[in-house]
């Protein structure tokens, strides 16, 4: 099985350890901190420009900075650079302009976050740029990865209702349906 290591913990040389089925990631104070405000500042923008956001709280600067510090831990389960954390204009499923907030290779991956533990992946859109859909659980820095399903496997009619969590209908699946970190890597023959 191959080694996982995580340079932010100075494991760049050392024999590191097995690759997670449900990987943790705690964000460091630098990363949180440089999350917290690419998130408020995206929060600004998008008022600005008149988006609604598709939110179960009402807290939205809460939510834009969950959402943006899973993305950021996902990029660092990944070892990929966070190119779209870092990105701040607005980019529209709708019109296309939503590739993923993650590329591994050519995948495409577009996190969603929660902060309860036994949370759905839920999809609004069904975004064709998109490969894959991850969920993240956790808040404050600190997110377990519980798995990813491709988006050809969420975003088909039978998964499409409303789930009693937002006023509209979305696509949603349960975190037993997911596929782990590990299987997705076997599946995509990605080596991390």
């Amino acid at each position: 099985m191959d080694r996982y290591k995580d340079p932010q913990m100075g494991e760049t040389d050392a024999p590191g350890v097995l690759v997670p089925d449900y990987p943790n990631i705690q964000l460091n104070d630098l990363e949180i901190e440089l999350g917290s405000i690419i998130a408020k500042k995206r929060n600004s923008n998008n008022k600005n420009l008149g988006v609604k956001p598709n939110l179960v709280i009402s807290d939205e600067e809460k939510a834009d900075r969950e959402g943006l510090l899973s993305e950021l831990a996902f990029c660092r389960i990944a070892r990929v650079y966070p190119h779209e954390v870092f990105r701040l204009g607005y980019t529209s499923k709708k019109f296309g302009g939503d590739k993923g907030d993650a590329f591994i290779g050519d995948v495409s991956i577009d996190v969603k976050s929660t902060t309860y533990l036994n949370g759905k992946l839920i999809a609004m859109v069904d975004n064709e740029l998109i490969d894959y859909f991850a969920l993240m659980v956790g808040e404050n820095g600190a997110y377990t990865l519980k798995g990813l399903m491709p988006r050809s496997e969420l975003c088909v009619e039978k998964r499409f209702g409303h789930h009693q969590i937002f006023r509209r209908p979305c696509f949603m699946a349960r975190q037993d349906e997911l596929l782990s970190w590990t299987q997705f890597l076997e599946k995509e023959k990605i080596n991390v």
